[in-house]
């Protein structure tokens, strides 16, 4: 039976179990499909040749890449506050109503995001990857009178190397 009007189910601890629950599960599916079928987003890793470009399989860098680029700053922010506020909302709303058909500002808030996130993926998913003849080779950097990529240094201690033998026929007194 369906509770009546002024009854409810407890948000603690029913609906927070089961919340949780949801999310563990998401979770696992989530951690389990990427270990399953990884993304590789490029070359092993060479830390004496960087790469030409950076790409990020994230979907989260892409948005801001575009969000940044196109609208600055401030979008980013207003961007940010739209996703803090739909996530408020259920605190701020308590109203009784369930039906979207009745909660424009959770529907426009939802749409906003939802629809914004999307077309932000998109356009920075084409922004992100930048093609190969965008990087300058060292040559041209040069010739522009910029300095040229160089290997990274080695960070840490020198290796171990093994001792040498002495080879000098000395016999190994002092010399």
């Amino acid at each position: 039976s369906r509770p009546g009007e002024g009854e409810g189910i407890p948000f603690f601890p029913n609906h927070l179990l089961r919340s949780f629950i949801i999310s563990v599960v998401v979770l696992a599916v989530a951690i389990s499909l990427a270990a399953l079928f990884p993304r590789p987003i490029g070359e092993l890793a060479n830390p004496d040749a960087p790469p030409a470009e950076l790409v990020s399989s994230w979907v989260g860098v892409d948005v801001s890449l575009a969000i940044i680029r196109y609208l600055g700053v401030w979008g980013l922010a207003l961007f940010t506050l739209v996703a803090v506020s739909l996530a408020l909302l259920p605190l701020f709303d308590r109203g009784p109503e369930s039906r979207l058909s009745r909660r424009p500002l959770a529907v426009t808030l939802g749409v906003l995001f939802i629809v914004g996130t999307i077309v932000a993926w998109l356009v920075g998913h084409r922004l992100h990857p930048l093609p190969p003849d965008a990087v300058p080779s060292a040559v041209e950097q040069s010739a522009a009178g910029e300095a040229p990529d160089v290997p990274i240094p080695a960070i840490g201690p020198a290796p171990i190397r093994p001792a040498q033998p002495d080879t000098s026929g000395g016999g190994g007194g002092n010399p």
